[in-house]
């Protein structure tokens, strides 16, 4: 308790017991050189006046007294809360306004900041148009296959024969320049005309990469988007970078995807069963192993990379919000 809390109740406490001690001595009819002045009319007055006054001083003392008590409580309850405040270390407070600070900055930047959105894409490199198939001409069955894959052919060349019901064999010739992709019908193989046997890659053309996107995924990617990407053979990795150059408008499925590699399985450009979107990308140089960054446009470097080698993309498609990005709500 204060010094001033503690002398407001002493005086409280004085002025109380005056007014008791008054009332008593009212009461009794004590004058002031102790005979008593119960006997006089006037006396009587005088004693009754002194009485109420009394005890109109030991209310207020009481009242002073209880004032007093009501000071000294809070004057305790202050001390107390002031205690506890300070086992909270001022510096706490700062570091706690800091974090606020920060967490309310981070939920307003993921509302109304951009970030630069991609999309992710899986597929395959190809020269030109794709790979090519060589078809047999005939009903029968695959009597042989006289190339195997990574094998250069002419056009006109044979690669394998076809047994014709009722006796015979038709070759099976190249179309083009290129070098054996993969194996479609092996020996045994019923075959009719137009059913691929071999895949071939004609090695010319610009370099590309077919990606393929889930066509419930809508159109993210846009003409003209800039594209990079990673891909990866026995012998080096490579980093690509071009734009797109056409986004497919109607649904291909695997069985058309197979189609479009010469006959060989879809699996080989892509995971699932589809449908997809054909993007096409337009690659126009590479960084091979940390080398200086080569041209594409050179038909040369560009034949050197082989076909059907399976690509990585990220496709920018503008900025978004990061929350969307997050969530994917800009899809």
């Amino acid at each position: 308790m204060s010094e001033h809390g503690r002398g407001t109740a002493d005086d409280a406490r004085g002025a109380a017991r005056t007014g008791r001690v008054a009332a008593a001595e009212a009461e009794h009819g004590v004058e002031a050189d102790g005979t008593a002045g119960t006997g006089a009319p006037g006396g009587q007055e005088t004693a009754a006046e002194e009485k109420a006054t009394a005890e109109q001083e030991a209310i207020a003392g009481q009242e002073a007294a209880a004032e007093a008590r009501a000071q000294e409580r809070l004057a305790s309850a202050a001390r107390i809360a002031g205690q506890r405040m300070t086992l909270v270390p001022p510096g706490l407070l700062t570091a706690l306004a800091v974090v606020l600070a920060a967490v309310a900055g981070l939920v307003s930047w993921a509302a109304i900041g951009t970030v630069q959105s991609t999309v992710r894409l899986e597929g395959v490199l190809v020269h030109g148009s794709g790979p090519r198939p060589v078809a047999s001409p005939v009903t029968g069955t695959v009597l042989s296959v006289d190339v195997a894959p990574g094998d250069a052919v002419r056009s006109g060349q044979r690669v394998g024969q076809v047994a014709v019901a009722g006796g015979g064999t038709r070759a099976v010739l190249a179309p083009v320049d290129g070098s054996v992709l993969g194996i479609v019908s092996a020996p045994g193989t019923a075959v009719s005309p137009g059913t691929p046997v071999v895949s071939v890659d004609s090695g010319s053309g610009g370099l590309r990469a077919w990606m393929f996107l889930g066509s419930d995924r809508g159109f993210p990617v846009t003409e003209g988007a800039a594209v990079s990407a990673q891909l990866s053979s026995d012998q080096s990795a490579v980093s690509v970078s071009g734009e797109v150059g056409s986004v497919g408008r109607y649904p291909v499925t695997a069985a058309e995807v197979s189609r479009m590699l010469g006959g060989l399985s879809a699996s080989l450009a892509v995971s699932g069963h589809g449908p997809y979107r054909l993007v096409t990308v337009d690659l126009h140089d590479a960084l091979v192993a940390g080398a200086a960054r080569i041209g594409l446009g050179s038909g040369d470097v560009a034949s050197q990379l082989p076909a059907l080698v399976p690509v990585i993309a990220r496709v920018r498609t503008g900025s978004v919000h990061p929350l969307d990005e997050l969530t994917g709500g800009h899809w």
